[in-house]
């Protein structure tokens, strides 16, 4: 009897477990719960898979969805960046776009009872609130004010849809955001609403993905108003109601900014369908990057996920030395006037080195010789050298004489020519070849 009674409890506990296992496994986002790199992680334009990079060489991060990239566009890394995926707040994005776009900083915006019962989180604000644009745009970013998001969208849209109605103002401003998303050539958006909640009445189709979000970010911040914005841990809002002059203090989400070197902004976002998600910006030596990171698996490691992509790439830049030969001698160069001299030549600069990104591939290089024939002096240019870095050129380096080479006499020059003479019959050459000594170190481990 007490074997079948524990038999009996065994079942009743792995019944309840595998009950509380599934229930997990539907309501936890679909990050991992460990940070890792994956095979098809992407670093620049090729898998981590495809390029054999050992795993301290990749990112290692808990985001399902993330998308790394400079200012002017050079994506750096990304995983699964094209899934469509919820992305919660970080909606607030187009919203300001939008907004921006489509109206002045002084465009006066007026709380509604609606926009005051959206839900979620909130800059506080009461019916009846009256700010400009501006100020509406702070209630936006940086608390992640779902009624700032609503009434901007209410307001905003009566103008765009020449309307006093606010639900018609409101339905014309989310046909404005997935206009804007189309022109900015995001091809894996849907929005449904201006604020990002994804649940009860909002529920809907609404999605993106992280390379989309990216096309935002860029273009937003573009806008110093936006930029500006976003870049506030705390921001003091000025707005009225019934014609009293009030303020408020306003506290950022963004848990990076005046912790993180570098850290300006952007944008938090958390729903239970999206996990915790953030588009951060980061600038340091004039380099501007973007992070994406969707669907982190608590509010600590979407922060942690962003610092580790910024960090790997700011740790993944080197100076690279050019000239790699011995005594700087990179190459020989014919001198066409003798049947068999070269000249050593070197660097103009043998010290010079070029800032890569060293996931950006290694090191390859172009010499382009001149036709030399006669005196030469040394640190006369005898060509240049091309260094090329995934297709790109990445420095050009003049190459110089690194001793005199006389010119031949008449007495030589005459046997010359009566030996090229010969070697026209024999088919012998008529001068030495160029020659290359130059190494170009790898930059990159492999497995």
């Amino acid at each position: 009897m007490q074997q079948q009674n524990t038999t009996f409890a065994n079942k009743i506990l792995a019944s309840f477990l595998a009950l509380v296992l599934s229930f997990t496994l539907v309501a936890t986002p679909a990050g991992s719960a460990f940070a890792e790199t994956r095979s098809t992680d992407v670093v620049v334009s090729d898998t981590v898979g495809t390029l054999g990079l050992i795993a301290s060489e990749a990112p290692n991060i808990f985001a399902s969805n993330a998308f790394l990239a400079t200012s002017d566009g050079t994506i750096l890394f990304s995983r699964d960046a094209d899934a469509q995926v919820k992305i919660a707040s970080l909606t607030k994005i187009m919203t300001a776009i939008v907004a921006l776009d489509n109206s002045t900083l002084d465009k006066s915006i007026i709380v509604s009872a609606n926009a005051v019962a959206t839900g979620g989180s909130n800059a506080g604000l009461s019916s009846g609130d009256t700010m400009p644009l501006s100020e509406a745009l702070c209630a936006l970013m940086v608390p992640s004010g779902n009624d700032a998001a609503t009434a901007i969208a209410e307001c905003v849209g009566k103008d765009l849809a020449n309307t006093t109605d606010d639900t018609a103002g409101y339905n014309a401003f989310i046909a404005k955001m997935n206009e804007k998303a189309a022109e900015l050539g995001c091809t894996n958006t849907k929005f449904t609403n201006p604020h990002g909640l994804d649940a009860d009445e909002f529920e809907s189709d609404s999605h993106c993905s992280a390379k989309d979000l990216f096309l935002m970010v860029q273009y937003a911040m573009k806008n110093d108003t936006f930029r500006a914005a976003v870049t506030h841990d705390t921001y003091e809002l000025s707005y009225t109601n019934n014609g009293e002059a009030k303020t408020k203090t306003l506290t950022s989400t963004d848990e990076l900014l005046g912790v993180f070197d570098g850290a300006c902004g952007i944008k938090t976002g958390t729903t239970d369908l999206a996990g915790y998600c953030f588009a951060g910006a980061c600038e340091r030596n004039g380099v501007m990057l973007y992070a994406i990171v969707l669907g982190s698996t608590d509010d600590s490691t979407r922060f942690e996920d962003t610092k580790t992509l910024f960090n790997w790439y700011f740790n993944g830049l080197v100076d690279y030395k050019l000239s790699n030969a011995e005594n700087d001698i990179v190459a020989n160069v014919s001198n066409s006037a003798w049947l068999d001299k070269t000249v050593p030549a070197k660097l103009q600069d043998p010290t010079a080195t070029v800032n890569v990104f060293k996931y950006d591939g290694n090191i390859s290089q172009n010499f382009n010789f001149k036709q030399i024939s006669g005196d030469v002096k040394a640190g006369d240019v005898l060509g240049t050298v091309d260094f090329i870095q995934n297709n790109k050129i990445i420095s050009t380096q003049n190459l110089v004489a690194a001793e005199d080479c006389d010119a031949p006499d008449f007495g030589s020059s005459v046997g010359i020519g009566f030996t090229r003479f010969i070697h026209n019959f024999t088919g012998e050459k008529n001068a030495a070849d160029n020659q290359i000594f130059n190494d170009t170190p790898l930059l990159i481990k492999f497995s």
